[in-house]
C-alpha cells in the first residue's frame, strides 16, 4: 500500500512539472509573439496553454 501512494505522489509531480513546462513555453510563445509579430506563435502557445490546462487537470484527480 506504502508503494502505491509512492506511485501516485511520483506521478503528481511528473504531471507537475509537465503543466509548468508547457506554462512557461507557452509563456516564452507570447513573449516572442510579441516581439516578432508572428501570429502562428500566438496559436502555438495557445495550444501548449491549453494542453497545459488539461494536464493541471488530470493531475488534481490524482491528488
Amino acid at each position: 500500500m506504502n508503494k502505491d501512494n509512492h506511485e501516485e505522489k511520483k506521478l503528481f509531480n511528473i504531471l507537475t512539472y509537465t503543466y509548468l513546462a508547457f506554462y512557461l513555453v507557452a509563456l516564452l510563445l507570447m513573449i516572442v509573439n510579441v516581439v516578432f509579430g508572428k501570429s502562428f506563435l500566438f496559436y502555438l502557445a495557445l495550444v501548449f496553454l491549453i494542453v497545459g490546462i488539461f494536464i493541471d487537470i488530470a493531475s488534481n484527480f490524482i491528488n
